[in-house]
């Protein structure tokens, strides 16, 4: 069953009700999975709001990610996988707002390894654990914002849209880690020219 099949399918549930706060609801859900990629190694070649004119129901998406091959490629696919529903989570900060069943249904797609439901819930849960700590960094959080706003004001993100925005979040952090370098030296200096 090709991806477009598998999203006509998954769309055939009642369209959720659009407004802004649930349009920005859907740009952090799609900028976590973004930035998670991103991070993880994965490319995309774009990120869409408002497919209904493709996909009836269907509200956005990141277009499939190809990963690299190797070790760790599940892992990142199951990263991935939660990461949206990770940042609205943590963006509402009461998950029990969030609908969106936190089952391990979208893991046990791909996730052949385990044979028990017992092992799949268990490594369900380290992932799960492991997606809040990545995003509560404070630099990725940011990179989360930025690709958000940036995702509702456009619509439409390409993988180099997304890496800009990352980007400009982590030279803006090494601007002002160079400021305070720059600081700490001429303190220093100057001490060592009052001795």
């Amino acid at each position: 069953m090709t991806t477009v099949n598998k999203m006509k399918k998954k769309s055939k549930k009642a369209a959720p009700k659009r407004t802004k706060s649930f349009d920005k609801l859907v740009a952090y859900h799609e900028a976590g999975h973004a930035v998670m990629a991103y991070h993880k190694g994965g490319k995309f070649p774009s990120m869409h709001m408002d497919l209904s004119h493709l996909l009836p129901n269907v509200v956005a998406a990141v277009a499939p990610v190809k990963w690299p091959s190797g070790k760790g490629t599940e892992r990142n696919e199951g990263l991935y996988r939660l990461a949206g529903r990770v940042v609205v989570e943590i963006l509402l900060k009461n998950p029990d707002e969030y609908k969106e069943n936190r089952n391990i249904d979208d893991l046990n797609k791909f996730c052949k390894l385990w044979k028990t439901k017992q092992e799949r819930e268990k490594y369900f849960l380290e992932l799960y654990l492991e997606s809040i700590t990545f995003f509560k960094e404070p630099v990725i959080w940011k990179q989360v914002e930025i690709v958000a706003e940036y995702f509702l004001e456009r619509r439409l993100l390409t993988y180099d849209d997304v890496e800009l925005c990352i980007k400009s979040v982590e030279s803006k952090k090494r601007k002002k880690q160079l400021e305070f370098e720059k600081k700490a030296w001429g303190k220093i200096h100057h001490h060592r020219k009052s001795d």
